[in-house]
């Protein structure tokens, strides 16, 4: 699926798009999802190819980099979050491992308003997605358990992953991070 399809190219006008936030490195909203896209995969790759990243400090500026952009992502969901969750769906459809990655990332931040989307997308994620599956795939959820769902929410969660014929998970420990 290329990034210029049509629902991607019709955003509607966004007026804070010509506003910077103070307290953000990405002014999220003023990007168009091609561009936040763009940018996921160019700090991913920063950190992931030594032939780009030239030392260590190039990795770890470009890792706190990414974890602004998920910090700027949980700002942007409590604002707009079917923005934030056509995102998720555009990335899920993705050929490219960090649009999967993504997707894994900033799915949780939707777990306020829309728990059994993010549920779904993380249980396809962890199951259809091996293939492209990052190192913390397989902490995303019980971490969501731990610091987001309630307990029902985590047997609810199990009884799908179940279902799917996964074993049930479990919250993450504190020292799990």
């Amino acid at each position: 699926m290329a990034l210029n399809q049509s629902y991607m190219m019709h955003e509607a006008a966004r007026p804070e798009a010509y506003q910077t936030p103070e307290s953000s490195i990405f002014n999220v909203e003023a990007m168009s999802d091609e561009q936040i896209i763009l940018l996921h995969r160019g700090l991913t790759s920063a950190f992931d190819s030594e032939e780009v990243a030239s030392g260590i400090r190039d990795k770890d500026i470009a890792e706190g980099m990414v974890s602004q952009l998920r910090s700027d992502f949980g700002n942007l969901a409590s604002r707009d979050p079917e923005r934030v969750k056509r995102l998720v769906e555009w990335c899920m459809h993705s050929d490219k491992g960090y649009d999967h990655e993504f997707a894994e990332t900033i799915a949780p931040s939707l777990v306020a308003h829309d728990y059994p989307f993010v549920r779904d997308t993380l249980i396809s994620l962890s199951i259809d997605g091996l293939e492209m599956a990052s190192e913390g795939t397989f902490l995303t959820i019980p971490r969501l358990m731990r610091d987001h769902l309630t307990p029902e929410q985590v047997a609810d969660f199990n009884a799908h992953l179940e279902v799917r014929g996964a074993d049930p998970m479990s919250p993450a420990r504190p020292d799990q991070d």
